[in-house]
């Protein structure tokens, strides 16, 4: 999920394939500026809109699992305010160009 007010993307944690009252909350990545979508592919990449960076960047799994210090790559930096993301499964991730907001 994004954390849009404190430019975070966050994972609540599961256990056992459901989340716990008391659940955790980890950041996966920080650094970004209105992080406003994100989406999984099926190897547990996250692809995430930088909003405000006019940016999509991939948190990047190490066997399905997004390790304590991942590897955030820049994919694309020349979008205008993009505002979702999307994968589809077994193709290549597709960067969306969104509209501008006016």
């Amino acid at each position: 999920m994004t954390d849009l007010n404190n430019n975070a993307v966050k994972e609540i944690v599961a256990v056992g394939g459901v989340i716990p009252a008391s659940s955790t909350i980890r950041t996966l990545g920080s650094g970004f500026s209105s992080p406003a979508g994100v989406a999984v592919d099926g190897s547990g990449n996250v692809y995430v809109a930088d909003s405000d960076n006019g940016a999509v960047k991939e948190i990047v799994a190490v066997g399905g699992v997004i390790p304590a210090l991942p590897t955030i790559k820049t994919l694309g930096s020349t979008f205008n305010t993009p505002l979702g993301v999307a994968v589809e499964v077994g193709v290549t991730s597709t960067l969306p160009r969104t509209a501008a907001l006016r």
